[in-house]
Protein backbone atom coordinates (compact mmCIF):
# COMPACT_ATOMS: atom_id res chain seq x y z
CA UNK A 1 0.00 0.00 0.00
CA UNK A 2 2.85 2.38 0.87
CA UNK A 3 4.39 1.76 -2.58
CA UNK A 4 1.05 2.60 -4.23
CA UNK A 5 0.76 5.94 -2.44
CA UNK A 6 4.39 6.76 -3.24
CA UNK A 7 3.80 6.07 -6.94
CA UNK A 8 0.60 8.12 -6.83
CA UNK A 9 2.50 11.04 -5.24
CA UNK A 10 5.15 10.90 -7.95
CA UNK A 11 2.47 10.80 -10.66
CA UNK A 12 0.74 13.87 -9.17
CA UNK A 13 4.04 15.76 -9.04
CA UNK A 14 4.86 14.87 -12.62
CA UNK A 15 1.38 15.82 -13.77
CA UNK A 16 1.60 19.11 -11.85
CA UNK A 17 4.99 20.00 -13.32
CA UNK A 18 3.84 19.12 -16.81
CA UNK A 19 0.74 21.21 -16.26
CA UNK A 20 2.79 24.23 -15.20
CA UNK A 21 5.15 23.81 -18.15
CA UNK A 22 2.21 23.52 -20.52
CA UNK A 23 0.55 26.61 -19.09
CA UNK A 24 3.73 28.64 -19.48
CA UNK A 25 4.23 27.33 -23.02
CA UNK A 26 0.66 28.22 -24.01
CA UNK A 27 0.87 31.72 -22.55
CA UNK A 28 4.21 32.34 -24.24
CA UNK A 29 3.02 31.05 -27.61
CA UNK A 30 -0.47 32.57 -27.61
CA UNK A 31 0.20 35.92 -25.92
CA UNK A 32 3.83 36.98 -25.54
CA UNK A 33 5.36 35.71 -28.78
CA UNK A 34 2.40 36.98 -30.83
CA UNK A 35 2.76 40.53 -29.57
CA UNK A 36 3.56 42.77 -32.56
CA UNK A 37 6.29 44.69 -30.72
CA UNK A 38 8.05 41.54 -29.49
CA UNK A 39 7.57 39.48 -32.63
CA UNK A 40 9.89 41.75 -34.63
CA UNK A 41 12.84 41.16 -32.31
CA UNK A 42 15.16 38.29 -31.50
CA UNK A 43 13.53 36.64 -28.48
CA UNK A 44 14.95 34.22 -25.94
CA UNK A 45 13.20 32.85 -22.86
CA UNK A 46 14.56 30.58 -20.13
CA UNK A 47 12.59 29.91 -16.92
CA UNK A 48 14.59 27.88 -14.44
CA UNK A 49 13.79 26.67 -10.92
CA UNK A 50 17.00 26.34 -8.85
CA UNK A 51 15.31 24.28 -6.10
CA UNK A 52 14.56 21.38 -8.44
CA UNK A 53 17.11 22.04 -11.17
CA UNK A 54 14.26 22.05 -13.68
CA UNK A 55 13.72 24.29 -16.70
CA UNK A 56 10.02 25.12 -16.87
CA UNK A 57 10.20 26.70 -20.31
CA UNK A 58 12.82 27.44 -22.98
CA UNK A 59 12.66 29.38 -26.21
CA UNK A 60 15.93 29.99 -28.09
CA UNK A 61 17.64 29.42 -24.73
CA UNK A 62 20.75 27.98 -26.40
CA UNK A 63 21.40 31.11 -28.46
CA UNK A 64 23.66 34.00 -27.48
CA UNK A 65 22.25 37.46 -26.74
CA UNK A 66 23.90 40.80 -26.05
CA UNK A 67 23.17 41.75 -22.41
CA UNK A 68 20.90 44.75 -22.10
CA UNK A 69 18.80 46.43 -19.43
CA UNK A 70 18.11 43.14 -17.66
CA UNK A 71 21.66 43.25 -16.29
CA UNK A 72 20.51 46.19 -14.16
CA UNK A 73 18.67 43.70 -11.96
CA UNK A 74 22.02 42.39 -10.71
CA UNK A 75 23.25 45.95 -10.12
CA UNK A 76 20.07 46.70 -8.17
CA UNK A 77 20.49 43.61 -6.01
CA UNK A 78 24.15 44.37 -5.29
CA UNK A 79 23.36 47.99 -4.49
CA UNK A 80 20.54 47.13 -2.09
CA UNK A 81 22.72 44.53 -0.38
CA UNK A 82 25.94 46.51 0.05
CA UNK A 83 25.33 50.27 -0.27
CA UNK A 84 22.95 50.73 2.64
CA UNK A 85 20.25 53.40 2.76
CA UNK A 86 22.51 56.24 1.58
CA UNK A 87 25.45 56.55 -0.79
CA UNK A 88 28.95 57.25 0.46
CA UNK A 89 29.80 60.34 -1.56
CA UNK A 90 33.31 60.86 -0.24
CA UNK A 91 35.86 59.66 2.29
CA UNK A 92 38.50 62.06 3.52
CA UNK A 93 41.18 62.71 6.10
CA UNK A 94 41.78 66.18 7.48
CA UNK A 95 44.63 68.09 9.09
CA UNK A 96 43.76 71.69 9.88
CA UNK A 97 42.35 73.11 6.62
CA UNK A 98 44.26 70.58 4.51
CA UNK A 99 42.13 67.61 3.44
CA UNK A 100 42.86 64.51 1.41
CA UNK A 101 39.87 63.07 -0.43
CA UNK A 102 39.45 59.44 -1.44
CA UNK A 103 36.95 58.94 -4.28
CA UNK A 104 34.17 56.39 -3.81
CA UNK A 105 32.79 56.26 -7.39
CA UNK A 106 29.55 57.97 -6.35
CA UNK A 107 27.67 58.36 -9.68
CA UNK A 108 25.48 61.23 -8.42
CA UNK A 109 28.27 63.79 -8.01
CA UNK A 110 27.27 66.90 -10.00
CA UNK A 111 24.63 64.89 -11.83
CA UNK A 112 21.90 67.29 -12.97
CA UNK A 113 19.06 65.15 -11.58
CA UNK A 114 20.37 65.59 -8.02
CA UNK A 115 20.00 69.17 -6.83
CA UNK A 116 21.49 68.63 -3.37
CA UNK A 117 25.27 68.24 -3.73
CA UNK A 118 26.64 67.81 -0.21
CA UNK A 119 30.09 66.70 -1.39
CA UNK A 120 30.47 69.71 -3.66
CA UNK A 121 29.27 72.12 -0.97
CA UNK A 122 31.75 70.60 1.48
CA UNK A 123 34.69 70.85 -0.91
CA UNK A 124 33.92 74.50 -1.64
CA UNK A 125 34.68 75.34 1.99
CA UNK A 126 38.23 73.88 1.87
CA UNK A 127 41.33 75.75 0.79
CA UNK A 128 43.79 72.90 0.23
CA UNK A 129 42.51 69.68 -1.34
CA UNK A 130 44.60 66.61 -2.11
CA UNK A 131 43.05 64.10 -4.50
CA UNK A 132 44.26 60.60 -3.63
CA UNK A 133 43.67 58.37 -6.62
CA UNK A 134 42.68 54.75 -6.06
CA UNK A 135 44.31 53.94 -9.43
CA UNK A 136 41.10 52.66 -10.99
CA UNK A 137 41.82 52.58 -14.73
CA UNK A 138 39.32 50.08 -16.19
CA UNK A 139 37.01 52.64 -17.75
CA UNK A 140 35.07 50.27 -19.99
CA UNK A 141 33.40 46.95 -19.27
CA UNK A 142 34.38 43.61 -20.75
CA UNK A 143 32.27 42.22 -23.56
CA UNK A 144 30.32 45.38 -24.40
CA UNK A 145 29.97 46.73 -27.92
CA UNK A 146 31.59 50.18 -27.73
CA UNK A 147 31.06 51.25 -31.34
CA UNK A 148 28.46 53.73 -30.01
CA UNK A 149 30.92 55.09 -27.46
CA UNK A 150 29.71 58.68 -27.97
CA UNK A 151 26.13 57.96 -26.91
CA UNK A 152 25.18 59.21 -23.42
CA UNK A 153 24.02 55.75 -22.34
CA UNK A 154 27.60 54.43 -22.86
CA UNK A 155 29.29 56.61 -20.24
CA UNK A 156 32.58 55.16 -19.02
CA UNK A 157 33.36 54.21 -15.43
CA UNK A 158 35.75 56.04 -13.14
CA UNK A 159 36.73 56.34 -9.51
CA UNK A 160 35.07 59.76 -9.19
CA UNK A 161 32.41 60.34 -11.84
CA UNK A 162 31.51 63.96 -12.56
CA UNK A 163 28.39 65.10 -14.44
CA UNK A 164 27.64 61.42 -15.03
CA UNK A 165 30.93 61.29 -16.99
CA UNK A 166 29.19 63.22 -19.74
CA UNK A 167 30.15 66.40 -21.54
CA UNK A 168 27.21 68.76 -21.87
CA UNK A 169 26.92 71.42 -24.57
CA UNK A 170 24.21 74.05 -24.10
CA UNK A 171 22.84 76.10 -26.97
CA UNK A 172 22.00 79.72 -26.13
CA UNK A 173 21.05 82.82 -28.07
CA UNK A 174 24.71 83.88 -27.93
CA UNK A 175 26.24 80.60 -29.07
CA UNK A 176 27.30 77.47 -27.18
CA UNK A 177 28.68 76.74 -23.71
CA UNK A 178 30.34 73.54 -22.52
CA UNK A 179 30.61 71.68 -19.20
CA UNK A 180 33.25 70.88 -17.97
CA UNK A 181 34.49 74.32 -18.99
CA UNK A 182 38.11 73.31 -19.55
CA UNK A 183 37.20 70.99 -22.46
CA UNK A 184 37.79 72.43 -25.92
CA UNK A 185 34.75 72.93 -28.16
CA UNK A 186 35.76 73.10 -31.81
CA UNK A 187 33.83 74.37 -34.83
CA UNK A 188 35.69 72.84 -37.79
CA UNK A 189 33.21 74.04 -40.41
CA UNK A 190 32.99 77.63 -39.24
CA UNK A 191 29.44 77.04 -38.05
CA UNK A 192 27.01 79.83 -37.45
CA UNK A 193 27.12 79.60 -33.67
CA UNK A 194 24.65 82.45 -33.27
CA UNK A 195 21.74 80.51 -34.76
CA UNK A 196 19.69 79.30 -31.76
CA UNK A 197 17.55 77.01 -33.93
CA UNK A 198 20.36 75.12 -35.63
CA UNK A 199 20.39 71.33 -35.41
CA UNK A 200 23.81 70.20 -34.24
CA UNK A 201 25.82 67.01 -33.74
CA UNK A 202 28.74 66.36 -31.38
CA UNK A 203 31.77 64.27 -32.27
CA UNK A 204 35.03 63.23 -30.63
CA UNK A 205 37.76 60.69 -31.17
CA UNK A 206 37.66 57.49 -29.15
CA UNK A 207 40.38 58.48 -26.69
CA UNK A 208 40.16 62.29 -26.66
CA UNK A 209 37.90 64.89 -25.04
CA UNK A 210 38.24 67.50 -27.79
CA UNK A 211 34.67 68.04 -28.92
CA UNK A 212 33.75 68.94 -32.49
CA UNK A 213 30.40 70.54 -33.16
CA UNK A 214 28.83 70.24 -36.61
CA UNK A 215 25.70 72.00 -37.80
CA UNK A 216 23.28 70.07 -40.01
CA UNK A 217 22.79 72.44 -42.99
CA UNK A 218 19.03 72.16 -43.44
CA UNK A 219 18.18 71.11 -39.92
CA UNK A 220 16.18 73.00 -37.33
CA UNK A 221 15.82 71.93 -33.74
CA UNK A 222 14.41 73.27 -30.49
CA UNK A 223 16.82 71.09 -28.52
CA UNK A 224 18.98 73.20 -26.22
CA UNK A 225 21.20 70.62 -24.50
CA UNK A 226 23.43 68.00 -26.12
CA UNK A 227 25.48 65.33 -24.36
CA UNK A 228 28.41 63.16 -25.34
CA UNK A 229 30.50 60.77 -23.26
CA UNK A 230 33.60 61.89 -21.40
CA UNK A 231 36.98 60.11 -21.33
CA UNK A 232 37.68 59.96 -17.56
CA UNK A 233 41.47 59.70 -17.66
CA UNK A 234 43.37 58.98 -14.44
CA UNK A 235 44.90 62.45 -14.27
CA UNK A 236 42.03 64.35 -15.84
CA UNK A 237 39.43 63.92 -13.10
CA UNK A 238 41.33 66.16 -10.63
CA UNK A 239 41.62 68.72 -13.45
CA UNK A 240 37.86 68.67 -14.01
CA UNK A 241 37.28 68.94 -10.27
CA UNK A 242 39.74 71.85 -10.04
CA UNK A 243 37.96 73.64 -12.88
CA UNK A 244 34.54 73.10 -11.28
CA UNK A 245 35.60 74.23 -7.80
CA UNK A 246 37.77 77.02 -9.20
CA UNK A 247 40.65 76.04 -6.93
CA UNK A 248 43.82 73.98 -7.22
CA UNK A 249 43.62 70.23 -6.58
CA UNK A 250 46.82 68.36 -5.70
CA UNK A 251 47.02 64.90 -7.26
CA UNK A 252 48.60 62.18 -5.10
CA UNK A 253 48.50 58.39 -4.83
CA UNK A 254 48.59 55.91 -1.99
CA UNK A 255 52.31 55.50 -2.62
CA UNK A 256 52.82 59.09 -1.50
CA UNK A 257 50.16 59.10 1.20
CA UNK A 258 50.61 56.79 4.20
CA UNK A 259 48.21 54.21 2.75
CA UNK A 260 45.12 54.98 4.80
CA UNK A 261 42.65 52.16 4.41
CA UNK A 262 39.04 53.09 3.61
CA UNK A 263 37.91 51.36 6.78
CA UNK A 264 40.47 53.20 8.91
CA UNK A 265 38.99 55.17 11.81
CA UNK A 266 40.96 58.26 10.75
CA UNK A 267 38.76 58.65 7.69
CA UNK A 268 35.59 60.71 7.73
CA UNK A 269 32.59 60.03 5.52
CA UNK A 270 30.13 62.26 3.67
CA UNK A 271 26.88 60.70 2.47
CA UNK A 272 25.51 62.19 -0.71
CA UNK A 273 22.06 60.82 -1.66
CA UNK A 274 19.51 58.26 -0.48
CA UNK A 275 20.31 55.02 -2.29
CA UNK A 276 16.78 54.52 -3.58
CA UNK A 277 16.90 57.93 -5.30
CA UNK A 278 19.60 56.43 -7.52
CA UNK A 279 18.02 53.00 -7.93
CA UNK A 280 14.68 54.37 -9.15
CA UNK A 281 15.90 56.24 -12.27
CA UNK A 282 18.37 53.44 -13.00
CA UNK A 283 15.55 50.92 -13.21
CA UNK A 284 13.12 53.21 -15.04
CA UNK A 285 15.47 54.15 -17.87
CA UNK A 286 16.01 51.63 -20.61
Amino acid sequence: MRSYFYQLFIAICLFSSCSVSNQISKQASNILLKDTAIRQGHIGISIYEPATGKYWYEKNAEKYFIPASNTKLFSLYAGMKYLGDSLVGLRYSEKSDNITIYPTADPTFLLKEFKNQFVFDFLKTKNTINYCSQLFTENIGNGWAWNDYKAPYMAQRSEMPMYGNLIRVNKTTNGFSIIPKNITLNFPGGENINNPNAEVELHREWDKNDIFLSVIPSGKSNQKTFEITLVPGLYQMPEFLSDTLNKKINFITNKIEDSIDHNDKRLFTIHSQPSDSLFKPMMHRS
